[in-house]
């Protein structure tokens, strides 16, 4: 393997390694939020996002990709919010006796803390055994600070007060202090780790951001949009990943199957609609066709007729024979 394709696959193994862990680690933790509970490492997903497999030359995919990255960027704009209820719990129930009780040592002790951000969901929820006196406590401190903020800031002040809106004390307060923060300070950070890790503006980038008015308030002013692309490095890196077995020799893979193992691991999604995504079936089926056809040119795929089962992935670099 050449030097530079190495390098490529490299890098392209950092954007896609990074941008699903910090995906998944979003979905686990709106779940926490909405539930209280951490799924089980079985039942944990990463983030489902429509690839625009024809580089930006088909508008209708183009477009459909970049409403799915939106649908996601918008909900890691609440990321900071659930972090500051996390936060919080944690610094209320880490020295709370009653909750705790003779358990403190075993939740300090574990390298794991799917357990203590377990317990911090049933106090989030009041399921647990004196949650009361936590939500009590953090709802007379938004009071207190809602007193302090009514010249300068009433919006956030009436919030803090506003338990029609929202009942969950902890809730309420996490919000209102993310917002005196300054969600482009917290929010923004978030994204400027997905631009770094998804490789923006580098020739092995899984994500292409551009400028544009669409979405803009009608037309008013200009955003960035982001979607997801498999530039011909990406594409190799994938391929070579997923025929390697651990034994160092190329496994057999249809492309029905690579689809879907880069669906499942990854999220990636080429010929299926995302989950609350509306993707018409003859614009998912031209992506699939745009991607059939990169893997050819590529040398990556080969296939005697035109069944599914009989279209092979093959790879342009094999591993080298044991001494």
């Amino acid at each position: 393997m050449p030097r530079q394709v190495l390098l490529d696959g490299l890098e392209s193994s950092v954007a896609t390694g990074l941008t699903t862990m910090l995906g998944s680690a979003a979905e686990v933790l709106f779940q926490w939020f909405a539930s209280g509970e951490i799924p089980e490492p079985k039942d944990q997903e990463p983030a489902q996002l429509l690839v625009d497999c024809s580089q930006g030359l088909d508008r209708a995919i183009r477009y459909r990709a970049e409403d799915s990255m939106d649908d996601f960027t918008r909900r890691l704009w609440r990321l900071p919010e659930v972090l500051m209820a996390l936060r919080l719990l944690d610094y209320s129930v880490r020295g709370n006796r009653k909750i705790l009780g003779s358990r403190k040592t075993d939740y300090d002790e574990d390298p794991d803390p799917s357990a203590w951000i377990g317990l911090l969901g049933s106090v989030l929820h009041e399921r647990q055994e004196g949650s009361d006196l936590i939500h009590y406590q953090l709802d007379q401190y938004g009071l207190q600070l809602a007193d302090k903020l009514d010249a300068d800031h009433p919006e956030i002040a009436e919030s803090l007060r506003d338990e029609k809106r929202q009942r969950n004390a902890v809730k309420r307060l996490a919000a209102a202090l993310t917002v005196l923060m300054g969600r482009h300070l917290t929010s923004g950070h978030l994204f400027k780790f997905l631009d770094s890790a998804a490789g923006v503006g580098g020739p092995s980038a899984l994500v292409f951001r551009r400028r544009t008015t669409r979405g803009a308030g009608g037309g008013q002013g200009r955003r960035h949009v982001r979607r997801l692309v498999f530039g011909d490095s990406m594409l190799e890196y994938l391929v070579h990943r997923h025929l390697l077995s651990h034994k160092a020799r190329l496994r057999h893979l249809s492309f029905p199957d690579f689809l879907r193992r880069i669906r499942e691991r990854y999220g990636f999604h080429v010929d299926r609609a995302p989950d609350n995504t509306d993707v018409p079936s003859e614009v998912l089926q031209r992506n699939r066709m745009f991607l059939q056809r990169r893997l050819r040119d590529l040398g990556l795929l080969r296939g005697v007729n035109d069944a599914d089962s009989m279209k092979r992935l093959t790879a342009r670099f094999r591993p080298a024979a044991s001494p």
